[in-house]
């Protein structure tokens, strides 16, 4: 009798190897390495977005930035503090 049980025991506490290409659809924190639009200066409601006060940066858990255009020059309908992800629910669109 060698060592072989060793071996076993081994194997079987080991996680299978799966390649599923279902797991790359799986949610991940890709919105980490994402950019959005966020505030970069507190913006009081009424007061106009500009490039003053909006900035493009990670995470991407607000306005995408090929929205920037579109964003510049709207008014906030509430207040906003410094590092808010922008959303439309902020914006007089």
């Amino acid at each position: 009798m060698g060592g072989g049980w060793a071996i076993r025991i081994a194997h079987a506490s080991m996680e299978p190897l799966v390649n599923d290409p279902k797991d790359n659809l799986k949610p991940s924190n890709a919105s980490f390495f994402k950019r959005s639009i966020l505030v970069s200066r507190k913006v009081m409601t009424g007061e106009t977005l500009t490039t003053e006060n909006l900035r493009i940066a990670r995470p991407g858990d607000g306005m995408c930035p090929s929205q920037w255009e579109k964003v510049l020059g709207q008014k906030a309908i509430r207040d906003l503090v410094v590092g808010h992800p922008l959303s439309p629910d902020d914006l007089s669109i």
